[in-house]
């Protein structure tokens, strides 16, 4: 008998519960999905793209796995309490609460079980799909994740983490709680700030804002550590401002009574309503601000060759000159040779010193240094102007020579221990941002970045130090010593580039591919416009990764409003069937109910547009300080996207209104 209550009234409220069953389903496949495709760009082999974004595809799986566990635990919440109105009847009726609660939890726990298992084979499918879309678009050798036992244990772990820790806290609320009260569950009244002492909260909040900045532009795991201030500044500083305006506004009895019906759920159950605005706000920032970063950043996808003043550059021996003058006279080209060294820094990439001499040659601008005086030159591959980034002097710890295993154990004791060798120790003058040979980082200029690409830079070093050290590295064989820059005539370039490349790859020095966590791997050998056209690549890769992270997190949100209103449509329907009795004309109560369910969206879509304002500005600020200068319309192809968005938003919100008017007009789901 007891069986066939429970399927009975699951048949009569089964578009609630697939509500619920399908928001975990979605959520925990995705957050599959995204950590299977994390799995597997870090655990492959080097790839400059790849190295560049890990920090991005890092960052979107703590934010598949923030909104996985916030939607998650309202879900699971909501289904748990709607259960518990259901099985209070039985209470009622006799049933002991020791057997009501092994009951429920038996079904809870059935439910959640049966979700993940749907959930991970769902996850595995989709996995299997986009990693054959990348493989074939993308990444050829991109390995498939879906089989590594991390991601399946890490996945199950979490729903099945929540789903106890849901149960529990709810079971221990519950326990002195009778018939009557879990018959009640939801229609007692709410509290919400009214003091303006909360107002500390915010101005916590606040600070926790500042940090964030301070972190963002820090970079490294500092980056991602900024997104969780972020996060905790919105509830901090939402929580009791919205309830110190909701009593404001209770005090305006003209306008309170007038929308009393639109903002009854806010008074009535505040808490409630701002986890769910609290959440929304999250997943709109998100959108907005990180996958709308990686969006507009992407723009113009298509670069041209205006910022690099050479077709090729090597770096190689003076031995290699004949072969250079060669190549550069049977296709007519023009060539330069640029006495050089490589030097490493402290994040064990490798840059080009030349001397302040040569440096004045090819760029025009004058400068004296001191001996121990550098300036630091960054490559910048979306604009032509010469910016100086900072003129304040620093210490700065370099190290003369190209990348070896030797070479890095060196850097890396003097790097821990603090204690740099006076030999390693610099004054940098000035950094700026130009193009003195062209950009060959690879970067995509991602203007959010876990460890921005710093590779290939060139350091400027005094004519007299530069003389000293180049003297050293002419008698070692494996050190290139002298950059050969070259230009050809149109019709000419591909011959001659390949002809120096297929010399280079027999017979020129190879450079020890960087293959730690974070460096791009660096050659002697670069042709612009094989850069350009892998940056062109790259650059859609992210931003087709960018678009679907966005859609994701827009269906998350929808799919959690639509959870919320299915747990509640017998509140509404209740509320205005009593309304209609009373004689409430159908037209008002149609405005009430649009009033009602839009409040809690427009709130949340606000208060993003807002944050994510200050993300994005913190973006920009971070990408010219670093000298990865964005394109001129950055920001206003950002307002473009967020207005869409926010368009989108609205379009799907008034289908959900229109869809409850007519359940709530009907009198069932």
């Amino acid at each position: 008998m007891l069986m066939k209550i429970i399927l009975k009234n699951y048949r009569v409220n089964s578009m609630q519960y697939l509500s619920f069953y399908i928001c975990n389903i979605v959520t925990l496949a995705v957050m599959f999905v995204f950590w299977g495709i994390v799995e597997a760009f870090l655990s492959m082999d080097t790839n400059g793209l790849f190295l560049e974004i890990s920090g991005e595809l890092l960052m979107s799986g703590v934010i598949v796995t923030v909104v996985t566990i916030l939607m998650m635990f309202y879900s699971l919440k909501s289904y748990v309490l709607y259960r518990l109105k259901d099985y209070s009847m039985m209470l009622v009726l006799g049933m002991r609460k020791k057997r009501f609660f092994l009951t429920l939890g038996l079904e809870y726990f059935l439910g959640c079980i049966c979700s993940f298992v749907v959930a991970l084979l769902l996850g595995n499918l989709l996995l299997w799909g986009i990693t054959a879309i990348i493989r074939t678009y993308f990444l050829q050798d991109m390995p498939y994740a879906g089989g590594d036992v991390r991601v399946w244990l890490l996945t199950f772990a979490t729903g099945l983490v929540l789903s106890i820790v849901v149960f529990l806290v709810l079971a221990t609320w519950l326990e002195n709680k009778d018939a009557g009260n879990l018959m009640r569950l939801g229609k007692t009244g709410g509290k919400y700030p009214k003091s303006y002492g909360w107002l500390i909260f915010s101005l916590l909040g606040i600070m926790f804002l500042f940090v964030g900045y301070r972190l963002y532009k820090a970079l490294w795991w500092y980056w991602i550590y900024a997104h969780g201030f972020w996060i905790a500044a919105i509830a901090l500083i939402l929580l009791p401002l919205g309830g110190l305006i909701l009593g404001k506004l209770k005090k305006k009895k003209g306008f309170y009574f007038r929308h009393l019906l639109r903002l009854n759920t806010l008074y009535s159950r505040y808490l409630g309503s701002f986890g769910i605005i609290f959440t929304m706000v999250v997943i709109h920032f998100f959108v907005l601000g990180f996958a709308g970063n990686l969006i507009a950043g992407r723009f113009p996808l298509e670069q041209g060759l205006e910022q690099y003043p050479y077709d090729c550059v090597w770096m190689a021996r003076d031995t290699d000159r004949d072969y250079a003058e060669e190549v550069t006279e049977k296709y007519n080209g023009k060539m330069d040779a640029v006495p050089m060294f490589r030097v490493m820094n402290t994040e064990f990439t490798e840059w080009i010193g030349i001397s302040e001499s040569d440096y004045e040659r090819l760029t025009g601008e004058k400068i004296q240094l001191e001996e121990r005086d550098v300036l630091v030159s960054e490559p910048s591959r979306k604009t032509e102007q010469r910016q100086v980034l900072s003129e304040k002097p620093r210490e700065i710890y370099l190290f003369p020579g190209k990348y070896t295993k030797e070479h890095e154990s060196d850097i890396m004791k003097q790097t821990v221990s603090g204690n740099f060798r006076p030999e390693n120790t610099f004054r940098e003058v000035a950094r700026v941002s130009e193009n003195v040979f062209g950009d060959y980082t690879g970067t995509v200029y991602t203007t959010s970045s876990f460890g921005f690409i710093n590779a290939e830079q060139v350091v400027v070093f005094s004519d007299k130090f530069f003389e000293e050290q180049y003297v050293r590295f002419c008698d070692l064989e494996e050190e290139p010593t002298v950059i050969f820059i070259f230009r050809f005539p149109n019709g000419e370039k591909a011959d001659g580039c390949n002809d120096l490349k297929m010399h280079f790859e027999k017979y020129g020095l190879k450079d020890a591919l960087q293959a730690s966590y974070g460096n791009y791997p660096q050659e002697n050998f670069y042709i612009a416009e094989e850069v350009l056209q892998r940056m062109e690549h790259n650059n859609l890769f992210v931003l087709v990764y960018g678009a679907i992270l966005g859609i994701y997190l827009f269906c998350c949100s929808l799919l959690l409003y639509i959870v919320k209103l299915m747990s509640d449509f017998e509140l509404f329907r209740r509320k205005y069937e009593v309304l209609n009795n009373l004689g409430m004309r159908w037209k008002e109560q149609k405005r009430a109910i649009r009033g009602e369910i839009l409040a809690d969206t427009r709130i949340a879509s606000i208060a993003a547009v807002v944050f994510s304002c200050i993300y994005i500005v913190c973006s920009i600020q971070t990408a010219e300080e670093y000298g990865r200068a964005l394109w001129d319309g950055f920001f206003v192809l950002w307002l473009l996207f967020a207005v869409l968005y926010c368009g989108l938003n609205w379009l799907v919100s008034e289908g959900i209104v229109r869809y409850m008017e007519h359940k709530i007009k009907k009198g069932r789901v």
